[in-house]
C-alpha cells in the first residue's frame, strides 16, 4: 500500500486538519483526518486536499509542459476550487488547502451559500446550482446526470441554463488569469464535461 486518499469537503480548522464546514456533509465536521489517518496507517500522513492532489497528479503524469511555469486548476463539480503550482510545486495557502473560487462573491444580494455567506459564485454555477435551475424551470427535479443528458440531447432550456453556468464561470476563471497570469490553464470537474 502506497497511499491512501479522502475526498472531503470543507475545511481544515486548525494544523491538527479537523474538518470544519463541510457544507452538505456536516456530519465530516469535527473528524481528524490527521489522527483518522495516523491510527488507521501506523504512519504518518501528508494531508492535502483533493485539488491539490489532483495538481499532483497532473504535475507527476502529465506533459512535460505542465511543469515549467504557473499552472492553474479549476475544478467544477459540487463546488469550485482553484489550485496554483510553480515550475512544478504546487503552492498550497494554509494547511495544504487548495483555493476556493466557488466562495468569491458573485452576486452580493444573491442566494445564501452553506458556507454562510451570501451571493458566492457556487451558489450560482455548481451541480447543486444547476439542479435547482432545472427543478424550477420543469417544475420536477432531476439528478445531474439525467440533466447532462437532456442537455446532450437537445433541450432548449437546459442548454439555456448551461450556457449561463459556463459564461459566469468562464467570466470568474478569466478574473483569475488577469490576477494570476498562469502559462496554463487546466479546468476540470463534472460541470466541464
Amino acid at each position: 500500500l502506497r497511499a491512501i486518499g479522502i475526498a472531503a469537503f470543507g475545511s481544515y480548522a486548525d494544523e491538527n486538519y479537523t474538518i470544519k464546514n463541510a457544507g452538505n456533509f456536516s456530519e465530516l465536521n469535527g473528524l481528524n483526518i490527521y489522527d483518522f489517518f495516523k491510527k488507521s496507517s501506523g504512519k504518518v500522513p501528508v494531508i492535502a486536499d483533493l485539488l491539490t492532489s489532483r495538481l499532483f497528479y497532473i504535475l507527476r503524469r502529465e506533459n512535460e509542459k505542465f511543469r515549467q511555469g504557473r499552472v492553474m486548476l479549476v475544478a467544477a463539480g459540487s463546488g469550485i476550487g482553484m489550485t496554483l503550482a510553480e515550475n512544478g510545486t504546487p503552492v498550497m495557502n494554509r494547511l495544504n488547502h487548495g483555493g476556493e473560487l466557488g466562495h468569491i462573491q458573485y452576486d452580493p444580494n444573491g442566494i445564501m451559500c452553506g458556507c454562510g455567506h451570501r451571493g458566492c459564485l457556487e451558489t450560482e454555477v455548481s451541480e447543486k446550482a444547476v439542479i435547482e435551475a432545472a427543478a424550477k424551470l420543469k417544475n420536477k427535479k432531476y439528478d445531474f446526470h439525467s440533466i447532462c443528458s437532456m442537455i446532450a440531447g437537445g433541450d432548449e432550456e437546459l442548454i439555456a441554463v448551461a450556457e449561463r453556468c459556463g459564461r459566469i464561470l468562464g467570466s470568474a476563471i478569466a478574473d483569475q488569469i488577469n490576477i494570476l497570469y498562469p502559462y496554463h490553464l487546466v479546468v476540470t470537474g463534472t460541470l466541464c464535461g
